[in-house]
């Protein structure tokens, strides 16, 4: 088990989060290097990862890559088991804020599209883990990467 599979979705929660199924998105560079892709948030333009809500008919995982596919444009193996959790506020419709559980899986990309759903909404750019790291605004993101550094940078 990695450190990353220890911060399990079935490790306890606050009673009152809302859970979200989210992808890393993770390629080797051609010189061997390990880069994330991040993507902005429709509204705010911060960065985060590809994440969304439970999908009636769809598994954890399911829900993960379809995010990934839709928010980033990207597809490939995803993990079996989650890498990791992490908490953020988030600031719903009606101006007040909801804490969300994020269960993310890694996902080792095999393709990039040019043509995705949410293209005209979001940015998306791939960072080194460190850089990916001080994009992130999300605490308890920053925290994951952090946990992560090493799990990661051993696939490369």
């Amino acid at each position: 088990m990695t450190a990353l599979a220890r911060q399990h979705p079935a490790a306890p929660r606050a009673a009152e989060s809302l859970l979200q199924y989210g992808a890393l998105p993770w390629r080797i560079t051609r010189r061997g290097n390990l880069k994330v892709l991040l993507i902005t948030s429709r509204e705010t333009k911060r960065w985060l990862v590809p994440k969304g809500w439970p999908i009636n008919g769809k598994t954890p995982r399911q829900a993960a890559m379809r995010e990934a596919f839709e928010e980033a444009g990207v597809f490939g193996d995803l993990d079996s088991e989650p890498i990791g959790a992490y908490d953020y506020l988030k600031t719903l419709k009606d101006g007040s804020q909801a804490l969300c559980s994020v269960v993310l899986y890694g996902l080792q990309v095999r393709g990039t599209l040019v043509h995705w759903p949410e293209r005209t909404q979001r940015k998306r750019r791939w960072h080194d883990l460190t850089a990916a790291t001080e994009a992130v605004s999300d605490t308890g993101l920053k925290g994951l990467f952090h946990s992560l550094r090493e799990d990661l940078t051993a696939r490369a």
